[in-house]
């Protein structure tokens, strides 16, 4: 089997890069914008990605990513910035040792707590690449160094966010395939999204963005919760109100409008149905005779829910 040179392979992650960005790889929508849109909405609405001038512009999908800028999506997405959650067991936590690769293949430089390498030190990314390190997340060359400007593979990529995830490696396996199996088995690849295909290539953050995002949306740890909604929105959105409809009624469709806060998608008698800005919503729901039980579901961004229900009789 021939090899594909690096320059192939690089050329190949950008054209992925592409297709993500346009939503053309066949990975399942969800919404306006797709789970690309919804990836990029989420990571900003959290702080998780800024943006090249820190405010939510120039996220530059199409380029790829960094070794310091993975340490910092990371870090700030899981957020090791903080003490660390209680990890099932068998998971990684910040006390463990740093594994015995780092996500280059090359062999870690030991503890997670010893010394940073002196390319990090004074480096704009240092205390992300510190919390990173110190949680062994990421490690250093043989060399010493940790080359905060290299691209890191898509390999490499899903070793990191596994193990921020405090995902262990599927055992039998070879490195990478240990880690991207871990996040499947987890949930946290996205449809469509061919990790295990480019696990060899440079990264690209359009990509990378997906695949962190849904991670951090879809693994859930020992009590059900997903990293969203454990680090960054714990609150579910609030139903401020809804317009009472008559108790009874001989019409054979109700209007129902309300106002939901903090709510991102809302679904009236199974139906999903537009938010404005303010949060209103309006829906046209059929009645059968008899008594009619409509619910009214709100899920914001980190996907915590709320549920209201109303009843209104077809005589």
């Amino acid at each position: 089997m021939r090899r594909v040179g690096s320059g192939t392979r690089h050329a190949v992650a950008l054209a992925l890069a592409g297709l993500v960005v346009s939503g053309g790889i066949g990975v399942r929508r969800a919404g306006a914008g797709g789970l690309e849109g919804l990836a990029i909405r989420r990571l900003q609405a959290y702080g998780i990605v800024t943006g090249s001038r820190g405010d939510g512009g120039d996220l530059r999908l199409q380029e790829l990513i960094t070794r310091a800028e993975l340490a910092k999506l990371l870090v700030v997405g899981s957020g090791w910035r903080s003490p660390p959650p209680a990890a099932e067991p068998g998971a990684a936590t910040a006390a463990d040792p740093a594994p015995s690769t780092d996500v280059t293949g090359a062999p870690a430089q030991g503890p997670p707590n010893v010394t940073l390498p002196p390319d990090v030190i004074g480096h704009w990314a240092e205390p992300y690449v510190a919390a990173a390190w110190r949680a062994g997340i990421l490690a250093g060359y043989p060399d010493g160094r940790f080359n905060p400007a290299a691209p890191p593979t898509y390999g490499e990529v899903a070793t990191a966010l596994a193990r921020a995830l405090g995902l262990s490696p599927v055992a039998q396996l070879s490195w990478p395939q240990n880690y991207v199996e871990a996040l499947r088995k987890a949930g946290g690849i996205p449809p469509g999204l061919p990790v295990e295909a480019l696990q060899g290539a440079p990264a690209v953050r359009g990509p990378v963005f997906l695949l962190t995002d849904y991670a951090l949306a879809h693994v859930r740890d020992a009590t059900g919760r997903t990293t969203y909604q454990r680090v960054h929105d714990s609150e579910p959105p609030v139903i401020e109100w809804i317009e009472q409809p008559p108790a009874r009624t001989r019409e054979d469709t109700l209007t129902l409008q309300g106002r939901v806060a903090g709510g991102f998608r809302v679904w009236v008698g199974g139906e999903e149905v537009p938010l404005d800005p303010d949060g209103r919503f309006s829906a046209s729901v059929a009645l059968q005779a008899g008594p009619n039980r409509v619910q009214v579901v709100a899920v914001d961004l980190a996907g915590n829910r709320t549920e209201q229900t109303v009843t209104v009789t077809r005589s």
